[in-house]
């Protein structure tokens, strides 16, 4: 029987998400896909809700990256569109992921979102305060989130829709 490991566990738990959903992710499923007995797996997660949580919490570092690297070298109104197009491109290459990663926030920080630190950040350096780039920041979030989750539903929204979003949240850069 193959050994495995917490990284070799979460990519073939970050595949079932994306290639056949959330419902799927089982201690079952991951198991199979590694060729080992669901009983192995109690070794890196507590069963099907630690499983989920790790899951999150690699979706949300694959989000956070997603939407850091694409703020590099830019700044205000461009570091935010760069921002947006990053989370929406994310949701739809990876939509089992970016649903995941939905769930579960760790308790010491309910508020804390990868984009959310990252916008709150590029707010401050355009000139907000920390107060209004923590405000920014979670409305930009939850706009986007929105936008994405109409996307999700089949809602008839277009890039010209996007267009006009990233327009508006750009505007909040002071």
């Amino acid at each position: 029987m193959a050994r495995i490991d917490l990284d070799s566990l979460l990519a073939v738990a970050v595949e079932i998400v994306d290639s056949a959903g959330p419902a799927e992710l089982t201690l079952s499923n991951v198991a199979a896909g590694l060729g080992v007995r669901p009983s192995a797996l109690y070794t890196h997660v507590d069963g099907v809700d630690g499983l989920r949580d790790v899951v999150a919490e690699r979706a949300r570092a694959n989000l956070a990256q997603s939407v850091q690297t694409s703020a590099v070298g830019v700044a205000g109104a461009d570091a935010v569109a760069s921002i947006a197009v990053a989370y929406r491109e994310f949701a739809h290459r990876y939509p089992g992921q970016y649903r995941v990663s939905l769930t579960t926030a760790a308790p010491e920080a309910p508020n804390h979102t990868p984009i959310g630190d990252v916008l709150q950040a590029v707010f401050v350096a355009g000139g907000l305060t920390s107060s209004e780039a923590t405000s920014a920041a979670m409305s930009a979030h939850a706009s986007l989130h929105g936008f994405v989750s109409m996307e999700a539903s089949g809602s008839q929204i277009d890039d010209e829709h996007f267009s006009h979003l990233i327009e508006l949240l750009s505007g909040m850069c002071a």
